[in-house]
């Protein structure tokens, strides 16, 4: 994504892209972008990102407003450079807000208020471009400041203060709580600015605007995408993955049912949050499975290992080597009720912390001629993981 933004300023700046020698391309090019954001509302639409349709709005209205105001009409030159600064402040704090805003839907009360929100605003800057009310213009292209390489950009101060606030607050929270749409939304405004930065080259603005639609569109798809085939809590591949692997695999594969042992007496213990690190705790160490396993989240405590090209005993090993290390190195537990303030006195290990040893009862079967389906051989699995579980746990056994 990083190489999208830049790849068409390097191009049309060299020559490469030259839009005269395409007639079809130069006649349609603004019309592109319309096309990306009508695709992003409607994905939007149908997965419920709310914060993400009202921001293909934005994006469209704004390249709208610029193709129709700033590119078109010949609007007087302070209107025109009106509507370009209030482009230049209003997109990066939306950008900004919704990144703040929980998901809410669309077709509720808070769809209505939000989409309320973006409608006042559209009507606020028409109402000022048109009215100029208490000489909004001179406010705004006013400099509080000189510095270095301040006319390499058409954008004025307070839009760059807009853009700043916006990026550094959006960079520092997707750094405390990385999320891929919150990335996705930093590199989208990034194209934002620099559609905005080229606003007298309309063919490179649009051409970015583009890019932040198309970026905002794929981190959509892959967000779908993960909730659909990726475990919440484990961030491991979920059971429709895992149905969706057994569909493809070969002759010749071994399938592993993988248990919690005790796990009910866990969480009535310690309680379902320390239960959940856990089953996190757990993921983490049977994604580094080795052999080629590739381990999915069934359900509950259970969990599923798929080794593709490999019978029951030679993936046996590999299993046993995972019990082990799983039993031989405990999990810690937080004191909760530690304070929150370093004390002066000297405190031990096991007041703030707590060793929880954890053990797991594998089950496998592999691939035969008596299954009739890989639910007759995950069944088999898991007679096969009860049979550990009935011999004392903590331990593989085969069907």
């Amino acid at each position: 994504m990083l190489l999208a933004l830049l790849l068409p300023a390097i191009s049309i700046t060299i020559g490469w892209i030259e839009f005269p020698k395409y007639a079809w391309l130069n006649a349609n090019l603004h019309m592109l972008p319309y096309v990306i954001f009508g695709i992003g509302l409607a994905l939007c639409w149908l997965f419920y990102n709310s914060r993400e349709f009202n921001l293909f709005i934005i994006l469209a209205v704004s390249f709208g407003v610029l193709s129709q105001y700033y590119w078109g009409k010949n609007l007087p030159g302070f209107q025109r450079e009106l509507i370009f600064d209030l482009l230049c402040i209003l997109i990066p704090l939306n950008f900004l807000i919704f990144n703040y805003l929980q998901e809410r839907g669309i077709l509720n009360q808070y769809g209505l208020r939000r989409l309320i929100f973006v409608g006042v605003q559209i009507l606020a800057v028409f109402w000022l471009v048109k009215t100029n009310h208490a000489g909004i213009s001179n406010y705004i292209s006013m400099d509080l400041l000189r510095y270095p390489l301040q006319d390499l950009t058409s954008i004025k101060q307070s839009g760059q203060m807009a853009i700043g606030l916006s990026l550094v607050v959006l960079v520092t929270h997707w750094l405390l709580r990385p999320k891929q749409l919150r990335g996705a939304w930093i590199l989208a405004l990034v194209a934002v600015i620099v559609a905005l930065q080229f606003i007298n080259n309309a063919q490179l603005a649009t051409i970015y605007f583009m890019i932040a639609g198309l970026i905002l569109l794929s981190a959509i798809i892959i967000n779908s995408y993960n909730l659909a085939y990726k475990d919440e809590l484990t961030q491991m591949p979920s059971r429709r993955a895992l149905k969706q692997q057994l569909a493809s695999l070969g002759k010749t594969y071994s399938l592993a049912m993988v248990d919690v042992d005790h796990f009910k007496k866990l969480n009535d213990t310690y309680g379902h949050d320390v239960g959940d690190e856990v089953l996190k705790m757990l993921a983490a160490r049977l994604l580094s499975v080795e052999g080629g396993g590739k381990a999915y989240r069934y359900g509950g405590e259970e969990f599923t290992i798929v080794f593709a090209g490999k019978d029951a005993s030679t993936a046996t090993v590999y299993l046993d080597a995972l019990r082990n290390k799983i039993a031989s190195k405990p999990f810690i537990i937080r004191n909760k009720k530690r304070p929150k303030k370093k004390s002066d006195k000297k405190q031990t290990k096991s007041d703030n912390t707590q060793k929880l040893n954890v053990t797991v009862s594998i089950g496998i079967a592999e691939n035969q001629a008596k299954y009739n389906s890989t639910q007759d051989i995950m069944k088999s699995a898991d007679n096969a993981l009860y049979k550990a579980k009935k011999k004392g746990r903590n331990r593989v056994e085969t069907e």
